[in-house]
């Protein structure tokens, strides 16, 4: 797997190749940060993480792909690494309390009693405001398809959860008054607003 650094250029000219289904091109600097390109055009951030040598599996059985968002790729490739992590214990290794690092940068912003789990809600309750399928909120927030329609006859490929997530991100952005990223610019340091 060829690692190579992002540059506008790179991620604006990376093309699946004629008679494949998909390509990937990984990021050097960023581990886990990759691009994803398929014979229909746009390219779509994907994210990788590995936890303790193996692929995260959660809620969903077997792994659960999440398209990386514009504004989100920028956030985390601008964040600091404490070796291969950007969210990484007080030691460097894996976090195990992710909750107490989440409440103490709360505290400094003064966003008392923001949970981790209202960031949950919030996602699902600001999704509705866009129309966004009830069964493609789910599977990005990774719940198990709950009815018999959604386990046997709806596939959502990547692109399709991509683009409603893109949607939802851009509408959010739109109403903190911040500026919405297009898909192939490059990251900026991170700055005090």
């Amino acid at each position: 797997m060829a690692k190579v650094s992002f540059t506008a250029g790179r991620v604006s000219g990376f093309k699946c190749p004629a008679g494949k289904t998909q390509a990937f091109l990984w990021d050097a600097n960023t581990p886990g940060l990759g691009l994803r390109a398929t014979p229909a055009g746009r390219p779509a951030y994907v994210f990788q993480s590995v936890f303790q040598g193996k692929t995260i599996r959660d809620k969903v059985e077997g792994e659960r792909v999440i398209p990386l968002t514009p504004h989100v790729w920028r956030l985390l490739a601008a964040l600091p690494r404490r070796g291969a992590f950007v969210f990484a214990g007080e030691r460097g290794d894996i976090m195990a309390r992710p909750h107490r690092f989440h409440d103490a940068a709360c505290s400094v912003a003064g966003l008392e009693g923001l949970t981790l789990h209202g960031l949950r809600r919030s996602f699902k309750s600001l999704s509705e405001w866009q129309d966004i399928p009830a069964g493609v909120v789910a599977q990005l927030m990774g719940h198990k398809p709950s009815a018999t329609a959604e386990r046997h006859y709806t596939v959502r490929p990547l692109d399709l959860l991509r683009v409603h997530h893109e949607r939802l991100e851009a509408w959010i952005l739109e109403q903190a008054g911040l500026p919405v990223p297009s898909a192939s610019e490059e990251p900026a340091r991170l700055r005090a607003v």
